[in-house]
């Protein structure tokens, strides 16, 4: 079977065992505990006063966005997909769909409250938990069909560089970071050797949607709202429709403006559920700017134009995004990728293919190829299908 589809980002859910089995004993009085919600849902306990329901972030059968238990609350684990959290189900979920195999992003709330409690410690072995869990657990089920993303810790470089190895050497395909790697406000020399081991091992180099820990501080202490389940201070609506636009372009921009692939030419940025149609109005602005003010602003780089850089170095994945795929040729078709979202909210499971088919009907099938597939086997150097 070759792959005709692969979504570049997915995501899992915690099971319950994840870290009574695989957070230290050492660690586990700071262990996320699994507790009911305000309807009875199961949601996982994050530290004092913080209770993250599930009911977003797992898709359960039959359920529409208009059913009144389409929210945060009252799902329950037992009624939800069981792919969420095991192996053996989210193979026959993915057949379901028709996708073939998946890109895999790990828990961020939980990341986030791990980080966010100021011990590096407790913060590490919290990460190197969950990457043993994905590694030597979930895509062990199906290793042909499963790619786990290495989660990279917030707590310095060496530790970083530490887990990005570790993570390559388990078979992780690529690495996700929510921070830059020696945990400054931006990209620095102090970041370099993360950035060439990276390449080193060809580990793309994957962000989602934003860099939660890259506003000072340990990951998850600066960004309020960053863990849902708190009480709503606006309407979700808002960061809904902008989030693709919020902060991607801007690290599109500090990675190319910096001189990143200058000195590192083969290192590989992906960006995760941010769509693609807003690339080509970033790509053009990035070329204006660098002609008027690259003098004064003492901006050198090797290449003729920024946007050169996104071409040989940048992607983002897009789920339905009709301007995006129609813009394809200001984008590249090889620098867009496919996704599904599974099993999050904003997934379409089980009904995938027909929405794939009707995004991309004029779409050439060489073109369609590489967006639903090809990208992602070259970026991420998956092994043939089984």
């Amino acid at each position: 079977m070759a792959y005709k589809v692969i979504s570049a980002d997915s995501h899992i859910v915690e099971p319950p065992h994840l870290w009574d089995t695989y957070l230290p004993k050492e660690f586990q009085k700071f262990a996320p505990k699994l507790v009911k919600d305000q309807d009875g849902g199961d949601a996982w306990q994050l530290g004092e006063g913080v209770v993250a329901p599930i009911g977003l972030v797992a898709v359960k059968r039959g359920r529409k966005h208009s059913d009144p238990d389409y929210k945060w609350t009252g799902l329950q684990m037992k009624d939800a997909n069981q792919g969420c959290f095991y192996p053996e189900a989210r193979i026959k979920e993915q057949d379901e769909d028709g996708v073939d195999a998946e890109i895999l992003f790990g828990p961020n709330r939980t990341i986030m409250y791990f980080t966010g409690l100021g011990n590096h410690e407790v913060a590490l072995a919290a990460v190197q938990a969950y990457n043993n869990w994905m590694a030597k657990e979930f895509c062990a089920g199906a290793p042909t069909r499963l790619f786990g993303l290495c989660m990279i810790p917030n707590t310095g470089i060496n530790d970083a560089i530490a887990e990005l190895k570790r993570g390559h050497a388990m078979g992780m395909k690529g690495c996700a970071i929510w921070a830059w790697p020696s945990g400054g406000d931006g990209i620095s020399a102090a970041d370099d050797a993360f950035w060439a081991e990276a390449q080193r091992l060809k580990m793309p180099i994957n962000i989602h949607v934003r860099m939660p820990g890259s506003k000072g501080g340990l990951m998850g202490t600066q960004r309020a709202g960053s863990i849902q389940g708190q009480k709503l201070t606006r309407s979700p609506l808002i960061g809904m429709s902008c989030s693709p636009v919020e902060e991607m372009p801007q690290i599109l921009c500090e990675t190319i403006f910096n001189g990143l692939f200058d000195r590192f030419p083969d290192l590989q940025f992906v960006g995760a559920e941010v769509n693609i149609g807003w690339v080509p109005e970033i790509l053009q602005m990035m070329d204006d700017a660098f002609e008027r003010d690259r003098y004064w602003t003492k901006t050198e780089l090797k290449k003729k134009n920024p946007s050169d850089y996104w071409f040989s170095n940048w992607s983002c994945t897009f789920l339905i995004d009709y301007f995006g795929v129609a813009s394809r040729k200001w984008i590249g078709v090889k620098n867009a990728l496919w996704s599904s979202d599974y099993p999050h909210h904003r997934t379409d499971w089980p009904h995938s293919t027909p929405l794939i088919d009707k995004l991309m009907q004029d779409v050439p099938a060489d073109e369609r190829q590489l967006m639903l597939a090809g990208n992602a086997i070259r970026l991420y150097n998956l092994p043939k299908a089984a």
